[in-house]
């Protein structure tokens, strides 16, 4: 007869997951809105801001805005002439867009189907070209 050992107790990784990792999980949280909200707030107030009257911003730079009104956008939009710089604008992202979807792809398959020697500094090449942008 041979002597079989006592069981012993075996803790799943879920477990011990479930019971250690609630309070380092919210702190993890936490963390993470507040710094959304540090990030978030110098755009947020920016936006705010630019309702603001031009000659209520000069008097007073960092005060909160007495009226709130879409004047300065209305006027950068006449005195910058934005839609022929967006049709300009168009002209180039659409083909470059498009032309770099075409060749991605192509190469893509080519990369995916065949095996050749330098098979990946080229994906890694072109997977770096598409991140520059």
């Amino acid at each position: 007869m041979t002597a079989s050992a006592p069981p012993v107790a075996i803790v799943a990784p879920r477990e011990r997951a479930r019971t250690g990792g609630r309070r380092s999980n919210r702190a993890v949280h936490v963390f993470l809105i507040a710094m959304a909200v540090l990030w978030l707030f110098p755009l947020l107030w920016a936006v705010y801001q630019s309702f603001r009257p031009y000659g209520e911003t000069a008097a007073a730079p960092v005060a909160l805005p007495q009226t709130l009104t879409l004047e300065n956008y209305v006027n950068a939009w006449n005195q910058a002439e934005l839609p022929y710089y967006y049709l300009n604008t168009l002209i180039v992202a659409i083909p470059a867009v498009i032309l770099t979807l075409l060749i991605a792809s192509m190469v893509a398959f080519a990369l995916t189907r065949f095996r050749f020697r330098f098979n990946l500094p080229l994906l890694m090449l072109f997977t770096a070209g598409n991140l520059l942008p």
